[in-house]
């Protein structure tokens, strides 16, 4: 990014650089809205499902959005062809299918008709029975069979009424018929590193996770990426507004089938993530009460975690978990979490965090950071609780194009506003100078306690940023009390 400002004349170039990045941008959108001009004016009301309106002002029903969603799908897999290492497009994939399947269900639900001319004039295949059920969550199963039990114990030469044949491997054993008390298992989601499963527990049918490690087959034994998190996780056991891990199935051979090797994290499982529960009920979701206790725990979670000298690194909506039935808010996702020391930080990679919540130091290129830069997502998903759509958005999927976004709602940082800013690696002279619009403009809807929060937590230095145990003792959110969360969940059943 230097090089584009390495002197007073790339000003022109920039500003032509950046006017092409904007019209290729918008290519899609122009081709989404051919596909479905002949749309507008039928179907269902887009009001159930208000969220998807931040791709577009003219969002006039569900089949515009998913005209737009495939339109931006085959762009991303385009760019995805020839850039296979794009981890950050690739995630950007995987949300909007995944947004275009809530759309789809709502679809299939509501309009039958227009969801199989969907289907037929945007080329989408129809949703599988499993993903069309109710909910997603699978119902009690009944327990391992017989059958299954004694599949199991012949893989490792088990014969009725003479034994074991072989030397057995007991660890191994006991873990593929701990696997068996799970059933039912269906794709929630996953990522780079993981794939997601809910799963119904046997013995007491509680739903739980099933988090499947991604693993090189060139590795051997326990990867050291899984070791981390398990013992983060372990270290952050305690709080009661963070995802608990329940247990580890490790099967480090490959099995009979020729399989590879195999670590499922075993999590509790909580109904919908946040940014879901704004999209399908948005009404109770943006109710000042819930956005006080929803903030109140999730700043509890990372109290917690910075007290151990953990970051979380990716902290998000789709990465905070609510239980509508007590009104529980929990964090979870810690893959990408590192302990640090506050005092002396060592260098990490700065590709880290979903852009939309990168902390302003991510995106100049630091690689030396600490806990503040969590406390900048949160203050980025505070104001996306208050107006259900997110504080910073920007012309284009880039770090300058996040930056620019940033700049002109808070104003271009100086060294006097934030020491230091002018060495780091990507910053330039020649950004241009905006001047701060305020944040009363952007989040009225905080009021002013709330904006002081907010705009603590935003800081551009993070040295001055408020901590996590400093904005619990703030009087705004310290309103939303433990009984809250119990009137909550009354309103939202």
């Amino acid at each position: 990014m230097a090089s584009a400002f390495s002197s007073v004349q790339a000003r022109p170039a920039f500003c032509g650089a950046q006017l092409a990045i904007k019209q290729r941008a918008a290519r899609p959108a122009a081709a989404a809205f051919a596909v479905s001009a002949r749309y507008r004016g039928e179907g269902t009301d887009l009001s159930k499902v208000p969220a998807f309106q931040r791709h577009g002002s003219d969002s006039g029903s569900p089949e515009v959005q998913i005209a737009r969603l495939s339109a931006r799908v085959q762009q991303l897999t385009e760019h995805l062809a020839t850039h296979k290492k794009d981890y950050g497009s690739r995630r950007g994939l995987l949300s909007i299918l995944s947004q275009r399947k809530q759309l789809m269900l709502y679809l299939q639900r509501t309009d039958r008709a227009m969801y199989e001319r969907v289907l037929k004039d945007l080329n989408i295949r129809p949703l599988k029975k499993e993903e069309a059920s109710a909910g997603g969550v699978p119902t009690a199963q009944p327990a391992a069979s017989a059958a299954a039990i004694g599949a199991t114990l012949r893989c490792f030469g088990y014969q009725p009424d003479v034994g074991f044949t072989l030397p057995v491997d007991a660890r191994r054993l006991a873990t593929r018929l701990r696997g068996l008390l799970y059933s039912g298992l269906q794709h929630c989601g996953g990522g780079t590193y993981a794939l997601c499963f809910r799963a119904t527990f046997l013995p007491t049918g509680r739903p739980v996770v099933l988090k499947r490690l991604r693993i090189e087959q060139s590795q051997e034994g326990m990867p050291s990426l899984a070791l981390r998190e398990l013992s983060l996780m372990r270290s952050l056991e305690g709080s009661a507004h963070v995802v608990q891990l329940l247990d580890v199935l490790h099967d480090p051979h490959a099995g009979p089938a020729g399989d590879q090797a195999r670590i499922f994290l075993v999590l509790e499982s909580l109904d919908r993530d946040l940014r879901a529960h704004l999209d399908l009920e948005p009404a109770a979701a943006r109710q000042l009460p819930f956005v006080k206790s929803a903030m109140f725990q999730v700043l509890s979670a990372l109290a917690h975690a910075h007290t151990r000298n953990t970051m979380h690194r990716d902290l998000k909506p789709h990465n905070i978990l609510v239980d509508r039935r007590t009104g529980s808010v929990k964090v979870g996702d810690w893959g990408l979490a590192r302990t640090t020391n506050p005092g002396a930080p060592r260098p990490h990679t700065a590709e880290v965090q979903t852009l939309l919540y990168r902390a302003p130091e991510l995106l100049l290129g630091a690689d030396i950071y600490s806990l503040p830069i969590d406390i900048w997502s949160c203050g980025c998903i505070l104001a996306e609780l208050a107006t259900g759509q997110p504080l910073f958005r920007a012309d284009t999927d880039t770090q300058i194009g996040m930056l620019l976004a940033i700049f002109k709602l808070l104003g271009t940082p100086d060294d006097a506003q934030w020491p230091g800013v002018s060495r780091l690696p990507d910053w330039s002279p020649l950004f241009p100078r905006f001047r701060a619009r305020g944040l009363a403009q952007a989040v009225p809807q905080l009021g002013p306690l709330g904006l002081e929060l907010l705009s603590r937590m935003l800081c551009y230095d993070p040295a001055r940023r408020i901590t996590a145990r400093q904005a619990l003792a703030h009087p705004w959110p310290c309103i939303a009390s433990s009984a809250d969360t119990t009137i909550l969940a009354v309103h939202n059943l």
